[in-house]
C-alpha cells in the first residue's frame, strides 16, 4: 500500500469479499507490537476455517484491510516515531509522513465502516482507582471537540463494550476507558470525522503470572468478537452503557517498587536526607 520514509515496504492484507470493510492498522508507533501478530492471527485463522460458519460469515460479508506494521522504520529502532522524527499518530492534518499519507489514502478510497487504531500503553496504568493493571483500554474515538455521537460513533461504542464483555472473564477487572480527550491532529480523532468510526484499543500491564504474549491474544479474542458481532447484528446486542460505565485509566497509580523511609546522600555532601 505504500513505502515508508525510508523505503521500506508497508504491506496491507485484505481478505473476506463482503460490502463493508473494516480498516484495523496496528505498529503507528514502532516500539508498540501486541497487535501486530493479532492481526497475522487473525487473517490465518480466518482463512484456515472457512468451513467453519463464523469464519465463513465474517468472509463472506466483511472485508478485512489489516495493516500489520504501519511504522516499519520505528519498529526497525524499536521508537515510538518514524525515520522522519515525527510521531505519525499526530500526522493526519499536514500528512508529511508517508506513512501517514497512505493510511489516509487507504481510508479515503475504501471508506470503511470502522476503524481500529491498535496501540500498546503504559504498562503502569490502572484501573481507575482500583489498584488493577489496566490489561486493556478502550475508547470509541470522538470525531469532534463536542463528543457527537453519531450512528457511526454508536457502532464504535457498542465494539467497545463488546470487547469488554469477550476480555473479561480472561482478565477480571482488568478493562478501562481510556483517556478521552480531542485531538485534533491525531488519526483516529481525524478517521472517525472523516467518516469512519474508529475503537481504539490500547494494551496494557499484564499479571505477573501472565506471557507478554497474552496481549496478543487478547487483540486476537477481541477483535474477533467484534467482527462476528458486526455480522450477527451490527452489534446491536451490546449495550454502549457498559463501555461508558467503565472506570477511566488512571496513571501514576500503579508502581513495582516502593522504597519507604530510604535516605539519600549525595556525591560531595556528609549528610544524608530523607527522601
Amino acid at each position: 500500500m505504500g513505502q515508508s520514509f525510508l523505503g521500506r515496504p508497508i504491506k496491507m492484507v485484505t481478505i473476506g469479499r463482503g460490502e463493508r470493510k473494516v480498516l484495523l492498522w496496528s505498529q503507528m508507533h514502532g516500539n508498540e507490537p501486541s497487535a501486530t501478530p493479532a492481526l497475522l492471527d487473525i487473517a490465518h485463522y480466518l482463512l484456515g476455517h472457512t468451513d467453519e460458519p463464523e469464519p465463513a460469515a465474517i468472509l463472506e460479508n466483511l472485508t478485512l484491510l489489516m495493516i500489520p506494521m504501519l511504522n516499519p522504520d520505528g519498529t526497525e529502532l524499536y521508537v515510538r516515531r518514524n525515520a522522519q522524527a515525527i510521531d505519525i499518530n499526530r500526522d493526519a492534518l499536514n500528512l508529511t509522513t508517508p506513512e501517514g499519507r497512505a493510511l489516509k489514502a487507504v481510508r479515503d478510497s475504501h471508506e470503511p465502516i470502522l476503524g481500529f487504531n491498535l496501540h500498546d500503553q503504559n504498562r503502569r496504568k490502572s484501573v481507575g482507582d482500583t489498584g488493577i493493571l489496566a490489561t486493556n483500554a478502550v475508547l470509541a474515538v470522538a470525531g469532534d471537540a463536542e463528543g457527537t455521537v453519531t450512528p457511526g460513533r454508536l457502532r464504535a461504542k457498542r465494539a467497545c463494550s463488546a470487547i469488554v464483555e469477550a476480555l473479561a472473564p480472561f482478565m477480571p477487572g482488568g478493562m478501562a476507558r481510556y483517556e478521552e480527550d480531542w485531538s485534533p491532529r491525531a488519526f483516529g480523532d481525524n478517521i472517525t470525522a472523516w467518516g469512519t468510526p474508529v475503537v481504539l484499543i490500547e494494551s496494557g500491564g499484564l499479571p505477573a503470572e501472565h506471557p507478554f504474549t497474552d496481549l496478543t491474544r487478547l487483540n486476537f479474542v477481541a477483535l474477533l468478537t467484534v467482527l462476528d458481532g458486526l455480522v450477527a447484528d451490527d452489534l446491536a446486542q451490546h449495550d454502549p452503557q457498559i463501555y461508558e460505565d467503565l472506570p477511566r485509566n488512571e496513571t501514576n497509580a500503579w508502581a513495582e517498587v516502593v522504597v519507604r523511609d530510604g535516605y539519600l546522600l549525595q556525591p560531595g555532601t556528609s549528610s544524608p536526607y530523607r527522601a
